[in-house]
């Protein structure tokens, strides 16, 4: 359906997003020089900031997905070593597909 090539050091756009005609890049996140360095994006929508508050604790959710998948660690472990205990993500059950939410 979709041919998007990507390099190497690139990730991959999420299926969703790429099906969604109404789906929009908000950030995008790189590591050189030896620092984070961000591009954002802000939906007019979005005109509370608290819209940014629940996008973050999104990315800080799959951050801890994936360190589960990749290296066992558990989603909670992962939180509360990258800060995350102490800027308001909380888990309070697990979903069917492993995820907590």
């Amino acid at each position: 359906m979709f041919n998007f090539t990507r390099k190497k050091n690139e990730c991959a756009i999420p299926p969703e997003a790429i099906t969604d005609p109404n789906g929009t890049e908000v950030l995008r996140a790189w590591v050189a020089n030896e620092g984070l360095h961000v591009s954002l994006w802000i939906p007019d929508a979005w005109d509370d900031p608290g819209h940014w508050g629940v996008a973050l604790t999104d990315v800080m959710r799959h951050l801890a997905d994936a360190y589960q998948k990749s290296h066992g660690v558990a989603p909670q472990v992962t939180i509360a070593n990258s800060g995350g205990d102490r800027s308001g993500v909380i888990f309070t059950h697990r979903q069917a597909d492993g995820r907590f939410c």
